[in-house]
């Protein structure tokens, strides 16, 4: 495949650890894994 460009990421995606906490307050606590598969990202 001959793929070219340029990928500009929105800034909508630049949050704050502490803008993520408060929102994750409105869910119920869920505990958090990693799977062997999320680290070869």
């Amino acid at each position: 495949m001959d793929i070219s460009g340029k990928f500009y990421e929105d800034e909508v995606f630049n949050i704050e650890n502490d803008e993520l906490e408060e929102f994750e307050k409105q869910f119920p606590y869920k505990e958090k894994h990693v799977k062997d598969t999320q680290l070869d990202l």
